[in-house]
């Protein structure tokens, strides 16, 4: 047998998934209390670009900055990651959805 099929060790490495992902920060773990449904956080930004990923191709990066209200103080990036068909179906959802909603002062449709 050659050395290539009876290794032992296998090395690993990480790879992006092929598919849509949302990966939230381990410091928001311990910012919801264990007695506690939930915690509503500030959509304070968005941040989007296109990466290029050598594995399964390009997939659209976007990152939503969410902050504490009230008396707790905190910034959390929320990362999500789509394929293009995704990242169209809702671009195109929200767009829709936004054509419901009625303007309310000083905005335009």
């Amino acid at each position: 047998m050659s050395k290539e099929l009876t290794r032992t060790t296998v090395a690993r490495r990480y790879r992006p998934t092929p598919y849509n992902t949302i990966a939230f920060p381990r410091e928001l773990r311990d910012a919801i209390p264990d007695l506690h449904g939930g915690r509503v956080l500030k959509l304070d930004s968005v941040t989007a670009g296109v990466s290029r990923a050598e594995f399964f191709g390009d997939h659209i990066q976007l990152n939503l900055t969410a902050r504490e209200t009230g008396k707790l103080s905190g910034e959390f990036v929320v990362r999500v990651d789509l394929l293009p068909e995704a990242a169209r179906t809702l671009a195109a959802t929200l767009t829709r959805l936004a054509g419901e909603v009625e303007p309310r002062n000083g905005e335009t449709a």
